[in-house]
C-alpha cells in the first residue's frame, strides 16, 4: 500500500512539473515530436495521474498528494483531486480551495465550492460566496445561492436579502429555484409574497410549476384560489395539470 502511495505521489509530481507546468524538458524534447505524437504522450500521462488519483484514500501520505494536486495548473488534475477530496470530505484544504474559487475556471469553482460548502462555517467565508452569486457559470451562482443558507447571522441581519431579490430575473431554472428557497429562508412571509406575484409572470414552465408547488405549501385561501384559476386558464397544459394536482392534494 505505502508503495502504491508513493508511486501515485511521484507521479503527480511528475506531471504538475512536467506536463501541467511546461518544463523545460519537456520543451526540450518536444523538438523530437510531432504535434501528434506529443499529444497523444500528454493525454496518456495524464490519463494515469488522474487514475492514480481516483484509487487513493485518507492516508496521511494521499492527503499530500491531493494537497500538490491541487496546485497543479492541469484543470482536469485539479478537478480530480476536488473530486476526490470532496468523497472522502476532508475538511483540511481551505486555504488552497479559497485560492482555486479566486483564480480557476467556473467548474473548477463549482466544484471547490462544492468541498468549500463541507468545511466549518465562518461568518468571514460568506463574503466569498456573496463574491460569486453572479458568477458566468450557472453552476456557481446555484450553489452559492444555496451555501448562503448555512449562514445563520446573516438569516437575522438580512444584509443580502434585496440582492438576491435583485437576481430573480435569473434564466437558469436551477439557480431560480435556489433563490426562492433561500428567500423563504430568510422569511417566509416575505417570500411569499414575491413568489404569489411571480406566478403571474414566471418566464418558464419549469419555473412556474415549482412556484406553483412551493406556494401550495403555504395552505392559504388566496392560493387555493390561484391554484384553481391556473388549472383553468394557463395556456400550458403541463401547468395546468400540475395546479389541478395541487388542488386535489389540497
Amino acid at each position: 500500500m505505502e508503495k502504491r502511495i508513493l508511486s501515485a505521489y511521484a507521479l503527480i509530481i511528475t506531471a504538475c512539473l512536467s506536463i501541467s507546468c511546461g518544463s523545460k524538458n519537456i520543451q526540450h524534447e518536444r523538438k523530437n515530436f510531432t504535434l501528434e505524437q506529443f499529444q497523444s504522450q500528454y493525454e496518456v500521462q495524464q490519463a494515469n495521474y488522474i487514475q492514480n488519483l481516483r484509487v487513493i484514500s485518507d492516508d496521511d501520505s494521499s492527503v499530500e498528494i491531493l494537497r500538490y494536486a491541487l496546485n497543479c495548473k492541469s484543470t482536469l488534475i485539479c478537478q480530480t483531486a476536488l473530486k476526490k477530496i470532496y468523497s472522502l470530505n476532508l475538511k483540511i484544504y481551505k486555504k488552497e480551495i479559497k485560492d482555486i474559487i479566486n483564480k480557476k475556471d467556473g467548474v473548477t469553482r463549482y466544484l471547490a465550492f462544492k468541498v468549500f460548502s463541507q468545511d466549518s462555517i465562518e461568518s468571514d467565508d460568506l463574503n466569498l460566496v456573496v463574491n460569486y452569486l453572479n458568477d458566468r457559470e450557472w453552476l456557481v451562482r446555484e450553489i452559492c445561492v444555496r451555501q448562503m443558507r448555512k449562514y445563520s447571522t446573516e438569516k437575522k441581519e438580512k444584509k443580502y436579502f434585496t440582492k438576491l431579490l435583485l437576481m430573480l430575473n435569473e434564466k437558469n431554472p436551477d439557480v431560480v429555484k435556489e433563490l426562492y428557497r433561500t428567500l423563504k429562508w430568510y422569511d417566509e412571509s416575505e417570500a411569499f409574497k414575491f413568489l404569489f406575484q411571480r406566478s403571474f409572470h414566471a418566464s418558464t414552465e419549469i419555473e412556474q410549476v415549482f412556484i406553483l408547488r412551493e406556494l401550495a405549501e403555504y395552505k392559504k385561501p388566496i392560493v387555493k384560489n390561484r391554484l384553481n384559476n391556473i388549472s383553468r386558464y394557463n395556456k400550458s397544459f403541463i401547468v395546468r395539470q400540475e395546479a389541478k394536482e395541487l388542488v386535489n392534494q389540497w
